[in-house]
């Protein structure tokens, strides 16, 4: 290797030293401005009240954005102002003039901390419209004025808020909430004037651009999500809802109502009074199963109508509480439809008798468990009628099995013969075979109607009885070290109850009812027994991670159902009466209804077919 060459090397390594070197000093300076970049935005958006002050200031700088004729408001001061009532605690910020948390005074999280339905990190409000100088101003980027202190109401008080923007030559852009002490919902309204010297002519709507993180609250994260989504009620009075159990965006072909991101137990619901939100709105939901803190997001971009020659007056208002039904149903714009009553004649049942009934009894009795039980036996009683009937009809099946048992050994291997005799039994005796289903179809729809109600029940939250420490949530008296698919990783014993008491009462009624369809050699009849003994296992299963109440409900009707039945049968059912009663009606003269007339009809069809098929 020569002298150049060796010179050649050296002088390249000196430069690829002196690169790196000035490279790094440079990649310093960037991260250096960078981190003072975070901290100038971080200061710029951080809307906080101060430990030590109620009321507290947050000095800014501008920012490079145009703003236009509004560049005066893009810099200032954020001013959080408290206002507490009966029910919440409200704080205001001057920074986009909005609502910047709600938290909830008469309730706890599951963890006994103040329940916060939302903060400036969970939710965002945003207001735009297109300025003179044909910009788009953002209403949550700008720094209002107000006058507005600190302040606690009680009882029929109000306050008014008022942020606004003075644009000069008497022109004023207001955002203004008039918060009530004694409920739930704040009026909040956007007014102008001398409108048309600050927003350009071309200006059709304001957009409103509406986030919010829903945050957990409940004891399980995953048993929330399954109840949360975003509701929306169209003019023509529909409410529809996005899904609970998957992502979901959706653009609306008509005007609406109202928004309601909802919660299992709370809401927060954005209303139009004067002007509907026009249709073309976007909605969605979106769900991260990572987060251990959130349980979906929420979004609705919205439109409000304006009128280019007007001033703006448009009339809003927030709901911000619990999913109570009475509380929404008071507010007759059908907010109380988000919570899943059931459709059709199961919510017919909960709004109409059961909700009715649980509230008259809460006003008087402060225990759930016991209102739960008050409630059953009271169901039990005016269903005792129906249980009777019920009973009646079994214990005439019974009376004729002997008969019965006669017409399966003169017809052993003629099944259509037997049911055509069988028929002509009841028929000659006065029993309608049907008698014993016809009170249990009747109870079906309360027993489903429950299985809505108390999952769905505010005031079961967090209410404990016996063991069970929160009703609305599953209790458990034993946590596996392992989890079972579909039964979960704990053991609930008022699941277990139910399990039991649903197998106890399924021995009782199945050794009263009558063989007549077909003996225990018959196929079908074993494969309806083996379902009515398999069916409380899988509730056993179904049930471990449902609501605490419901199960209590469930094992409370067995049990009940179990008395009710021994107290029927022993002191309201007269046998002989009834073998008396069948051997009268044999000797009367018959004439058939139209359903055994058409039973028998179908039967000789059934055993024509046969027949043919021998042959």
């Amino acid at each position: 290797m020569d002298k150049n060459t060796i010179t050649g090397f050296i002088l390249l390594a000196l430069m690829t030293v002196g690169y790196v070197f000035y490279t790094n000093k440079e990649q310093a300076k960037l991260e250096k401005q960078k981190a003072i970049v975070e901290a100038v935005s971080k200061s710029v958006n951080k809307d906080t009240v101060s430990n030590k002050e109620d009321v507290d200031s947050i000095d800014t700088i501008i920012p490079v954005k145009n703003f236009g004729s509004f560049s005066s408001f893009a810099s200032g001061e954020s001013k959080l102002i408290n206002v507490e009532t009966d029910h919440a605690i409200y704080v205001f910020s001057s920074k986009g003039g909005t609502l910047s948390s709600v938290t909830l005074k008469d309730f706890k999280t599951h963890d006994h901390l103040p329940l916060v339905l939302f903060d400036s990190t969970d939710n965002k409000i945003d207001f735009s419209f297109f300025n003179k100088e044909n910009i788009e101003i953002h209403s949550s980027e700008l720094f209002f004025e107000t006058s507005a202190v600190n302040a606690k109401i009680t009882g029929d008080d109000t306050i008014r808020l008022d942020f606004v923007l003075n644009l000069g030559g008497n022109s004023q852009y207001v955002h203004s909430y008039v918060i009530h002490a004694n409920d739930y919902l704040i009026d909040f309204k956007i007014t102008s004037k001398n409108k048309n010297q600050f927003i350009a002519s071309s200006n059709k709507s304001i957009n409103v651009n509406w986030r919010q993180e829903l945050p957990s609250l409940e004891n399980s994260i995953k048993e929330e999500r399954m109840y949360s989504s975003l509701y929306y009620r169209t003019v023509d009075e529909n409410v529809d809802e996005l899904s609970t159990s998957k992502n979901d965006d959706k653009i609306l072909d008509q005007d609406i109502q109202w928004v309601s991101f909802k919660q299992k137990f709370f809401n927060t619901t954005f209303i139009s009074m004067n002007h509907p939100f026009e249709k073309g709105a976007r909605v969605k939901v979106n769900i991260n199963e990572k987060s251990v803190d959130v349980v979906k997001g929420a979004a609705a971009d919205l439109s409000l109508p304006i009128n280019g020659g007007q001033d703006l007056d448009l009339g809003m208002q927030w709901y911000l509480g619990p999913n109570k039904y009475s509380e929404l149903r008071s507010l007759k714009i059908g907010l109380d439809e988000i919570i899943p009553l059931g459709w059709a004649i199961f919510g017919w049942v909960n709004k109409f008798l059961i909700i009715p009934i649980f509230n008259i009894l809460g006003k008087f009795i402060s225990n759930y468990g016991i209102i739960i039980f008050l409630l059953t036996v009271l169901l039990k009683l005016v269903l005792a009628p129906l249980n009777r009937k019920q009973l009646i009809s079994t214990t005439k099946m019974q009376i004729l099995k002997p008969e019965i048992d006669e017409l399966k050994k003169k017809y052993p291997n003629d099944k259509q013969m037997v049911g055509a005799k069988q028929m002509e039994l009841f028929r000659n005796a006065g029993v309608n075979p049907m008698g014993g289903c016809l009170p249990m179809l009747l109870q079906m729809p309360i027993l489903f109607a429950m299985y809505r109600f108390f999952p769905n029940s505010i005031e079961l939250r967090q209410a404990p009885f016996l063991w069970a420490s929160d009703l609305s949530h599953y209790d458990s008296i034993y946590t596996l070290p392992f989890t079972i698919p579909i039964y979960g990783d704990h053991v609930s014993l008022f699941t277990l109850l139910m399990a039991i008491t649903s197998i106890a009462y399924t021995k009782i009624m199945m050794s009263q009812q009558s063989m007549s369809v077909g003996g225990n050699d018959d196929m079908m009849a074993m494969q309806m027994k083996m379902m009515q003994y398999l069916t409380p296992i899988m509730f056993l299963f179904m049930f471990n991670s449902f609501s605490a109440a419901l199960s209590y409900y469930y094992f409370l009707f067995n049990f009940l159902s179990i008395v009710q039945t021994y107290v029927l049968k022993k002191f309201f059912i007269n046998e002989d009466a009834l073998r008396a009663e069948i051997e009268f009606n044999k000797k009367q003269p018959k004439k058939k209804s139209s359903w055994q007339a058409r039973m028998e009809e179908m039967m000789e069809q059934q055993k024509a077919i046969q027949d043919k098929k021998k042959k």
